[in-house]
């Protein structure tokens, strides 16, 4: 072990045109309103005036949604990819709305549970869609009946939803006791409704008894007494032009007039309304608009965008709003209020975080419609979007006094500077790249890309030939198939299956969550000869008790050997949520594997990883649970305590299962006692401490086949990566497995105190490479010895040593945002004289 090199060879992969749809949507979950005759069970908050991050959801440009979730109490890396909602193909999000579910049961401080909420989006089309945040896939759909939807938007009671539509006409859905029908349509007018925004609601006013006609000794009470009544909306046109709708007649009462060009009209591309009722507007020609609601005139306007302006956002006070759009620069517009002069509005600052169209903005916490519900304890973040990819998180708290350090009394929840002011406080942004879009063959050096619509594979090249071939002394790589699929929608997941002779076929399984599809790959190299398995569907359903026609895949994965094929079904097949193992050799189902009735449920499986024995599967679900179980005897093996931040990764080592948690750290579980491993106790702790400032979260996990390196494992996010062996610091004089029978084993080991690691010792073994960024995925593949290295991480400061057999090499693929950027349309640019 000490003489034995520390070198890795390292091949860095850019050559994978793997291409991330741009943001065109993001959302956060409205506020609940209070119910003022206390309908509905509320439990009073401990501070009012703070809340706590939830979920976020984020809209891209190829249909697919992303949710994210907070990391956890005091994390820097902040909202982190929890799930992937994949939609129709060739559609994008156009809009996309949250709304509560069952609105009155929740305090304006709660923060809600992900069943506590419902998610609508639309894509170019005439229908809108519904999300079921259980199942993951489109619930239920609602045609508009005015032509393509332009623009959606809920009220602050959850109880409507409006639409803006092609024809001119607003629709209202109707979403009260979980239902989505149309309600009504107002009369129509010419232009499109671009955009679209809810003015503050009222309370309904209570008739007396007597003018009710009901008994003042009666017990009896209206259902609908304590309901909020809606006033008013407010949509930007696209004839120059904003209107205003009353609610209760169905018609458009005021027509305000914007500036436009002789050639060309302005369209209004986004509207709001603040909590003094004061109307906000941006258009085509770059102005900012502030109007007076009541008289229906223009108060002040700002031309704070040389181009477009295509998204506007509220702050939590209502007493700030942030335009952006085409020229890239997000604008900051404050009320301000001096002394013996009435409030006005000023355009304090703008900022330039994005290098493309900037398409999206949100601001956490949503605003609410009354002022008695501002936040003053929790530090707002502004988040936008657009065609470079990547959300990006801006702390933007209110002007605030500071002490002599610069820090003010709200924290910045990001943990990225002391400010947390708009103009003060630094950004940082959200990776794009996602686990599950590339997958590398060990065995044959393949490197597997998934896109929407098809499976592109490539194979490495010695650095002989590849210098040969004129890509240089670095190792090369050749294209070997590019396969195009027919679908109904995105593909979810991929797999590849490698048998240990590398002279038999290869497998390569892929799902889009209503089918999953088999090949079977012949030849090596640039000679791959696909060969479909038509059969393959049809006989695993032929073998379940009822499965209703679908087989869908939220997760795939094959055995070491390639003999089994393992499938994580989608919640909305039969059986729900279940693990098919499958046997290749004649497609017969082997096993279904399914938790414990005590621990059953129905969630998304987001991950199946395999032992590298192929003993043992590990599963990762949406609802946070882990399920183990032994492939030996096709029974369930332990189920694992809930985690206090929500699991990311899972990874085996031999008899551990590693788990990376949403704030960077790191757990073991020993499969041998179904327990928290004590050995790697000490390690994990001070990789946690280690990781736990990196903003970047954990992406995956990596380690090498070699028998000597049972405890090195590889750690990486998008920016990074960590190399670390767990069993180092394992104490010699303490047998684990003593220590392991001595004491009682607690099956309730979901408190607290299960997961406080020990202090952790200091390890300076442990390294953290950031030279590598936008790192796709991290893995390792039998090199033969005739190669030479790509690139050596020599930690000891020696040459390589050569080894008599084959030697693995660590692939690094790499997605750099300007490689992506370069591939699309250009960014806009003023040109300036000189230039």
């Amino acid at each position: 072990m000490a003489d034995e090199p520390r070198s890795i060879r390292v091949h860095r992969c850019r050559f994978v045109d793997w291409s991330p749809a741009p943001i065109t949507a993001i959302a956060f979950p409205p506020r609940a309103l209070p119910r003022p005759s206390g309908k509905g069970k509320h439990v009073k908050p401990e501070r009012e005036g703070e809340i706590t991050p939830g979920y976020m959801a984020v809209g891209r440009g190829n249909g697919n949604v992303e949710l994210y979730g907070w990391a956890g109490e005091g994390a820097a890396q902040a909202w982190v990819l929890r799930a992937t909602l994949y939609g129709p193909s060739g559609s994008k999000v156009d809009n996309l709305v949250f709304s509560l579910r069952h609105p009155y049961t929740l305090s304006p401080w709660d923060t809600p549970a992900l069943s506590d909420l419902r998610l609508f989006s639309t894509t170019s089309g005439s229908e809108l869609y519904e999300w079921s945040l259980l199942t993951l896939s489109i619930l239920t759909t609602l045609p508009s009946g005015g032509g393509s939807i332009w623009s959606l938007a809920v009220n602050a009671g959850s109880t409507r939803l409006a639409m803006g539509c092609e024809d001119g006409g607003v629709r209202l859905v109707d979403l009260r006791d979980g239902e989505l029908r149309m309600e009504r349509r107002f009369e129509r007018v010419k232009p499109r409704l671009l955009s679209i925004a809810w003015g503050p609601p009222v309370r309904k006013v209570k008739p007396s008894p007597a003018a009710a006609g009901i008994d003042e000794d009666s017990d009896e009470e209206d259902e609908d007494e304590d309901e909020w009544e809606d006033t008013y909306l407010l949509t930007g046109c696209s004839d120059s032009s904003l209107r205003k709708w009353d609610v209760v007649a169905g018609r458009s009462t005021d027509r305000l007039t914007l500036d436009k060009l002789r050639s060309e009209p302005t369209l209004a591309w986004a509207v709001g309304v603040t909590l003094d009722g004061t109307l906000v507007s941006g258009d085509s020609m770059g102005n900012v608009g502030f109007w007076d609601a009541r008289t229906g005139t223009r108060v002040q306007s700002f031309t704070s965008h040389a181009a477009d302006v295509l998204a506007l956002a509220i702050g939590p006070n209502g007493r700030t709003v942030y335009t952006t759009g085409v020229d890239q620069k997000i604008a900051e517009h404050t009320l301000v209020t001096l002394p013996h002069q009435a409030p006005r509005w000023v355009q304090t600052t703008s900022r330039r975080l994005h290098a493309h169209d900037v398409r999206a903005l949100a601001v956490f916490p949503p605003c609410s419609p009354l002022p008695s519900l501002a936040v003053t304890l929790t530090c707002p973040v502004l988040v936008s979007g657009g065609q470079d990819l990547s959300p990006v998180l801006t702390p933007c708290a209110p002007a605030q006094k500071t002490d002599a350090q610069g820090t003010g009394s709200v924290e910045n929840v990001l943990k990225t500077s002391k400010a947390a002011t708009w103009a003060e406080g630094w950004h940082r942004r959200v990776p794009y790249v996602r686990r599950g879009e590339v997958v590398l063959g060990r065995r044959r050096e393949w490197v597997v890309c998934k896109r929407e619509q098809g499976v592109g594979i490539w194979y490495l090249q010695p650095p002989a030939a590849a210098a040969n071939a004129g890509q240089g002394e670095e190792g090369g790589w050749g294209k070997a198939l590019e396969m195009e699929l027919a679908g109904q929608g995105n593909l979810v997941c991929v797999a590849l299956g490698e048998p240990e002779d590398v002279q038999e076929p290869a497998w390569l399984a892929v799902s889009d969550g209503g089918e999953v599809k088999l090949w079977r790959l012949a030849g090596e190299k640039d000679d791959i000869r696909p060969k479909r398995v038509k059969s393959f569907s049809a006989t695993v359903m032929e073998q379940l008790a009822s499965s209703g026609g679908i087989l869908g895949a939220s997760a795939l994965a094959f055995t070491p050997s390639a003999s089994h094929l393992l499938i994580a079904t989608t919640p909305s097949c039969e059986p729900a949520s279940a693990i098919l193992v499958v046997d290749l050799s004649d497609l017969s189902l082997a096993a279904t594997l399914t938790p414990p009735k005590a621990s059953a449920e129905i969630s998304w499986i987001s991950e199946l990883v395999i032992s590298p024995d192929g003993q043992y599967c590990a599963s990762l679900s949406l609802s946070r649970h882990i399920q183990v179980y032994n492939l030996l005897t096709f029974k369930h093996h332990s189920t694992l305590p809930l985690f206090p931040s929500p699991p990311t990764t899972l990874h085996f080592l031999p008899s551990l299962l590693l788990i990376a948690l949403a704030n960077n750290s790191l757990h073991s579980y020993s499969l041998a006692y179904r327990r928290l491993d004590d050995s790697t106790k000490r390690a994990c702790a001070a990789l946690s401490q280690r990781l736990a400032s990196r903003h970047d979260p954990i992406l995956g996990l990596a380690s090498r086949s070699h028998e000597g390196k049972g405890g090195e494992v590889f750690i990486y996010g998008s920016s990074w990566v960590c190399r670390a062996d767990l069993l180092a610091s394992a104490s010699a004089d303490t047998p684990v497995e003593e220590e392991g029978w001595q004491r009682k084993r607690k099956r309730q080991q979901g408190a607290a105190e299960a997961f406080k690691l020990p202090v952790p010792p200091p390890m300076e073994e442990v390294k953290v490479e950031t030279r590598y960024k936008f790192v796709c995925v991290v893995g390792f593949v039998t090199a033969s010895p005739a190669r030479g290295d790509a690139m050596d991480v020599d930690e000891d400061g020696a040459l390589p040593k050569e080894e008599e057999g084959g030697r693995e090499m660590m692939v690094v693929v790499e997605r750099p945002v300007a490689d992506v950027l370069a591939e699309g349309p250009g960014a806009w640019n003023r040109k300036k004289f000189g230039t």
